[in-house]
C-alpha cells in the first residue's frame, strides 16, 4: 500500500474516533435495554441480503382488442382501490399494440396494486393485480357481453317435481305428464313415454335419448347441472340450459325443436335445420356448422370453423357473434351489435344483411387469416345513425351488390381491391366512429370532438399538459401523497452506533414524461429532518445518466464552496452520472450539529425545499427508477462517499477506503457499502422514518427489524410500521 493512502486511512480512523466520542449521548427518554435485546452486532446476516425495503417491480399490461387501428389506452397504478384511498404511482400510455411495460420501485410489503385502464371518452376500468415473483401482469379483455332478455327461466330442481332420482338409477324412463328431477350422476339413456320433463340437477352423460309416440320432451338443464353427450339429435325435443352443456360430437335441431343456453354450452358442431337455436350466454362451437333455421344471439356466441347461413335460415345477433373460418352468408342477417369474421366471408346472392345503429361487422386477418370479404348481396344501414364494414386486408365488390342506407365502409389499407359498382352518397369511406358497448370494441378514429391541442398524440382528456407537446403525464415516487427516507450512519468505513440518525431526509419525486413514457422532468421534494452528526455531512443524489443529457438543475441547498459545480447545477468532473449536491453543509443548514435527535437540543422543523431537474434530452423510464443513487459524502471529504449497499459510487469516491476499518466491501464483485459482517451503513425506507433517538440501535426501537434482517427480508416486510407488537416507543425521537 502507498504511502499517502496509509496516511489518509490513518486520517479518516483518526476523525471518525474523534466523531464517534463527539457524539453527545443526548437522550435522557429513552429506556434500558431490556436484558437478551438484540443489537446489531449480534445479527446473523445472509451475505447477499441488502437490507431494501423495495424492490424493481416489472409492469406488464395489455389490452384485447380487434381493432385494426386501436386508439391508445392510458394506464394508472395505485398502491391500493383508488376508491377507498389509494394513492397514484404511475401513470402512462400503451403502444400503439395496447401494450404497456414499465419497472416500478414499490415496498416489498406491497401485495398487490390497483391497475386503471382509460379511454378516452371517460371509461375507466379499474382492476386489483397481485404482485407476484417480482412482476405485475394483466390483460385486459374485451368487454363482456351481456344478456338482454330470458325467454324461459330456470325451474330449479324442486318446486313443481313430481318424482326425484336422489341415488344412481340404471336407467331413466319419464311418462307422460311427469316432472322429473334428476339429482344423481348418471350415465345412460332417456326413454320418454309421453310428454314430460326432465331436469338435470348433477352431471349426467347421456347415451341417447328416445321419444316415443310423437310425444313433445323438455330437458332443462339447472344452474347445478352438467349435460354431457357425444351427439344430440333434438326431435320433438326442447332443451334449456341454465348450468353446462357439453357436446362433443354435433348438434342437430329440428323441425320446430328448439335448443336455448342461458349459461355455457361447449359443442363441437351443429345443423340447425328448421329449428331455433337461442344464445345468451356463452356458446362455443368448435368446429363447422350450418344454419338452416333460426339463430338469436343476445350475449357471446364463437364458432372456431367454417359457417353457413343458408338459403332458408335466419340469424339475429343482438351482441357479439364471432367467426374464425369462412362465412358464407346466404339468406337473412340482422345484426344489431358485433359480428367479427376472423378469416373470409362472403355475402352472396340473394342474401341481405342488415345492419343497425353503431353495429359492426369486422372481417379480420389475425394469426394468418385472409381477411377477406366478398359483396355480391343486399347490404342495409339504418336510417338514422350509421354502422360499419371493416375490412382488414381484401375487399371486392360485385355488381349484384347493394348498399342501402347509413353505411361506413373502411378497408384497413384505404384500398377497395374490386369495386364494379358505384357507391351511393350515404356510405362514407372510414369516416365513422363505433364506439365501445358491452359487445363491441370501438372502431375508428375518435369523432374530433376529442381533441389533442398540443399534437403530442394524447387526448387532451388524458393528458395532464394538454398544451406542452413536450410532456403529458406524471408519476410519483413512493407515491403522489406519501413520503419515503433515507437515514445514514456517517463514519464509513468504520462502524457507527447504528442509530441510523446521523442524517434522516424524506422525499417525494414528481416524474413528468412524455407521450411515449420518456422522463422530461425530475421534480424532488425534501424535508431534510435530522442530523445526529458533529460532521457537517453533505448530501447527494447520482442519476445514471451523462451530464450532457442535463439542461437545468435548480433549487439545491449550496451554502458552502467545497464543490465546484457546472452552471448548469450538476457537480463537474463526472462522465458517467450527474450528481446533485442536494445540500452541501448540513449542520449549516440546520445552524448547528446533532440536531433533532436528543431530548435536549431544540427541535428545529426545516421546511421542504425543491429540486427540479430538467433533461435536455427525453430519458427513457427504465433508465432512471427511483430513489436512483443518494449517497452521503462524510464530512464534505470528497472522496468519502457512503451510499446504500451495493450501490456504485461515483467517479470522485476514494476508491482505496474500500476493504478498509470495518468495511467488507468487494468491488471486483460488485459488492460495496456494506460491513465485514454484512451491515449497512445507509438505508432506504418507503415511508417517512420513525427514526430512532441518539445512541439507541434500531433494532431496540423497531422490535421487528432484527427478525427482517436475518430472515433476509422474508418476514416483517413492513417492520417499519407502527403495527402493534412493532415498536418500543420509548426508543423513538419524538419532538420536544
Amino acid at each position: 500500500m502507498k504511502k499517502e493512502d496509509l496516511l489518509k486511512i490513518f486520517f479518516v480512523l483518526a476523525v471518525a474516533i474523534l466523531s464517534s466520542c463527539q457524539k453527545e449521548n443526548t437522550s435522557t427518554t429513552g429506556t434500558t435495554p431490556p436484558p437478551g435485546a438484540t443489537t446489531m452486532s449480534g445479527l446473523k446476516i445472509d451475505p447477499k441480503f441488502d437490507f431494501t425495503n423495495t424492490a424493481d417491480i416489472a409492469v406488464s399490461i395489455q389490452i384485447e382488442t380487434t381493432e385494426s387501428r386501436p386508439t391508445p389506452h392510458l394506464i394508472r397504478i395505485y398502491n391500493a382501490n383508488p376508491g377507498q384511498g389509494g394513492t397514484l404511482i404511475s401513470t402512462g400510455m400503451t403502444s400503439p399494440e395496447l401494450g404497456y411495460t414499465s419497472v416500478l420501485r414499490l415496498p416489498k410489503a406491497l401485495n398487490s396494486v390497483w391497475v386503471e385502464n382509460v379511454v378516452s371518452g371517460g371509461i375507466h376500468t379499474y382492476k386489483e393485480v397481485a404482485v407476484l415473483n417480482n412482476s405485475v401482469q394483466y390483460i385486459f379483455g374485451l368487454p363482456s357481453p351481456v344478456r338482454k332478455s330470458v325467454v324461459v327461466g330456470d325451474p330449479g330442481c324442486i318446486n313443481g317435481v313430481t318424482r326425484t332420482i336422489s341415488t344412481t338409477p340404471g336407467s331413466i324412463e319419464i311418462k307422460a305428464g311427469e316432472d322429473v328431477s334428476l339429482q344423481a350422476p348418471y350415465i345412460g339413456g332417456i326413454t320418454f313415454s309421453g310428454n314430460g320433463t326432465l331436469r338435470i340437477c348433477a352431471a349426467a352423460t347421456l347415451t341417447y335419448i328416445n321419444i316415443n309416440g310423437g310425444a313433445q320432451a323438455t330437458i332443462y338443464v339447472s344452474a347445478s347441472g352438467n349435460l354431457i353427450a357425444q351427439s344430440l339429435n333434438l326431435n320433438n325435443l326442447n332443451i334449456y340450459n341454465y348450468g353446462t352443456a357439453q357436446i362433443s360430437g354435433g348438434l342437430n335441431v329440428n323441425n320446430g325443436s328448439r335448443f336455448e343456453n342461458h349459461k355455457s354450452a361447449q359443442i363441437v358442431s351443429f345443423n340447425n335445420n328448421q329449428g331455433t337455436i337461442f344464445n345468451d350466454g356463452t356458446m362455443d362451437v368448435s368446429g363447422s356448422s350450418n344454419n338452416n333455421g333460426t339463430i338469436i344471439n343476445q350475449n357471446l356466441m364463437r364458432l372456431s370453423g367454417d359457417f353457413n347461413n343458408n338459403g332458408s335460415a335466419t340469424i339475429d345477433n343482438e351482441c357479439r357473434m364471432e367467426v374464425s373460418g369462412r362465412f358464407y352468408q346466404n339468406h337473412n342477417l340482422t345484426n344489431n351489435g358485433y359480428f367479427l369474421v376472423n378469416g373470409e366471408v362472403a355475402f352472396n346472392g340473394g342474401s341481405t344483411t342488415t345492419m343497425g345503429g353503431n353495429a359492426l361487422f369486422s372481417v379480420t386477418n389475425n394469426n394468418g387469416a385472409i381477411g377477406k370479404a366478398t359483396f355480391n348481396g343486399d347490404i342495409v344501414g339504418p336510417i338514422t345513425g350509421c354502422a360499419k364494414l371493416s375490412i382488414n386486408h381484401t375487399t371486392i365488390i360485385n355488381g349484384g351488390a347493394h348498399f342501402i342506407n347509413q353505411l361506413d365502409l373502411c378497408d384497413a389499407d384505404g384500398t377497395i381491391e374490386q369495386l364494379n359498382i358505384t357507391l351511393p352518397s350515404t356510405v362514407t369511406r372510414c369516416a365513422y366512429f363505433v364506439p365501445a358497448s358491452s359487445c363491441s370494441p370501438s372502431d375508428g378514429t375518435p369523432p374530433q370532438t376529442v381533441k389533442d391541442a398540443d399534437g403530442d398524440g394524447v387526448p387532451d382528456d388524458l393528458d395532464e399538459y394538454p398544451n406542452d407537446p413536450d410532456r403529458a403525464f406524471t408519476s410519483y415516487y413512493p407515491n403522489k401523497t406519501d413520503y419515503a427516507s433515507i437515514a445514514f450512519e456517517d463514519l464509513w468505513p468504520f462502524k457507527g452506533d447504528y442509530d441510523f440518525n446521523d442524517f434522516v431526509a424524506d422525499y417525494q419525486y414528481k416524474i413528468v414524461s412524455d407521450a411515449q413514457n420518456n422522463i422530461v422532468d425530475i421534480i424532488a421534494t425534501y424535508k431534510v429532518r435530522a442530523a445526529g452528526a458533529t460532521q457537517n455531512n453533505s448530501f447527494a443524489l447520482a442519476l445514471p445518466v451523462p451530464s450532457s443529457s442535463i439542461k437545468s438543475i435548480t433549487g439545491y441547498q449550496k451554502l458552502g464552496h467545497n464543490f465546484t459545480m457546472n452552471p448548469k447545477g450538476y457537480e463537474e468532473g463526472h462522465l458517467n452520472n450527474t450528481v446533485i449536491i442536494v445540500v452541501d453543509e448540513v449542520n449549516t443548514y440546520f445552524g448547528d450539529a446533532l440536531m433533532n435527535t436528543g431530548s435536549i437540543i431544540p427541535y428545529k422543523d426545516m421546511a421542504p425545499f425543491t429540486v427540479t431537474i430538467n433533461f435536455a434530452t427525453h430519458i427513457p423510464s427504465s433508465q432512471l427508477i427511483p430513489p436512483y443513487n443518494p449517497f452521503l459524502i462524510a464530512n464534505q471529504e470528497r472522496g468519502r462517499e457512503i451510499h446504500l449497499i451495493d450501490h456504485k459510487p461515483t467517479e470522485k469516491a476514494s476508491l482505496n477506503l474500500f476493504g478498509t476499518g470495518n468495511d467488507g466491501s468487494k468491488p471486483e464483485t460488485g459488492s460495496y457499502y456494506k460491513s465485514a459482517t454484512y451491515l449497512p451503513w445507509a438505508i432506504e425506507i418507503p415511508v417517512s422514518f420513525d427514526y430512532a433517538y441518539e445512541r439507541k440501535e434500531i433494532t431496540l426501537a423497531h422490535l421487528k427489524f432484527a427478525d427482517w434482517a436475518q430472515s433476509s427480508g422474508t418476514t416483517y416486510k413492513d417492520w417499519y410500521l407502527d403495527k402493534p407488537g412493532y415498536r418500543d416507543a420509548t426508543f423513538i425521537y419524538k419532538k420536544p
